[in-house]
């Protein structure tokens, strides 16, 4: 194996190539202890070390250092490691945290289902996390979750949409909640703040090309028809 490249990265980090392949970032004093220079061979015993010493910690300090800023999914986190490691020092690192639960897809869609729900349609929210990574069974099951966690707590809510996913009696909740009905009610809130934020508190008083105009717009941010026709 040749060292094929040494580049600069800021001030104190260099990325180093081997066999023309990107393979790890080191500091200067790091690129000394281990008599790296560009064009020379490197021994397999010698790069063994290197990740068991430098790369591998280095890597698992960065993951930790990026999940204390904000949590993330499985997927978020590799591509961010990506850019400072290479593949098997991401999946090393990867491992490492998910040894203590730190990344939980799961717990991530949930956490993100209930701070965008009452803001963004559900098929935006699907979107985005199945941009970073999250299945849909996920998706599903944190849905699922924030429902049931709602219903237990025998929160009374307002504007249920008809076939609702369960009746409340006092304090207590009576029926399994309908994750797919609690979703809609959701969204039918933040559809609701979508078009208060548009400046119109009652849709009836719109004229005919009004409506159309704020339905359309309703439907760019991907709210579904379900919602759209109660409001």
């Amino acid at each position: 194996m040749i060292v094929t490249g040494i580049e600069q990265k800021g001030k104190k980090k260099f990325k180093v190539f081997i066999d023309y392949d990107f393979a790890f970032e080191a500091g200067a004093d790091a690129l000394t202890l281990y008599s790296l220079k560009e064009g020379e061979e490197i021994g397999g015993d010698v790069l063994e070390t290197i990740k068991k010493e430098l790369i591998y910690p280095a890597a698992k300090k960065k993951a930790m250092d990026l999940l204390l800023k904000s949590d993330k999914s499985e997927v978020m986190l590799k591509r961010k490691l990506l850019e400072s490691f290479s593949e098997d020092a991401a999946l090393v690192a990867l491992d490492y945290v998910k040894s203590f639960n730190y990344i939980d897809d799961r717990r991530y869609a949930r956490e993100y289902y209930i701070s965008h729900k009452r803001r963004q349609s559900f098929m935006q929210i699907e979107y985005d996390l199945r941009q970073n990574g999250v299945s849909k069974e996920d998706i599903d099951a944190a849905v699922g979750e924030v429902a049931e966690a709602e219903a237990v707590a025998g929160r009374e809510r307002v504007d249920l949409l008809p076939g609702s996913f369960g009746k409340f009696s006092g304090d207590s909740y009576t029926e399994e909640p309908d994750p797919e009905e609690y979703r809609l009610s959701e969204e039918l809130e933040a559809a609701r703040a979508f078009i208060r934020k548009k400046g119109c508190e009652d849709i009836s008083k719109l004229s005919y090309e009004e409506k159309g105009k704020l339905m359309a717009a309703l439907r760019r941010k991907g709210f579904s028809t379900a919602v759209i026709r109660r409001l």
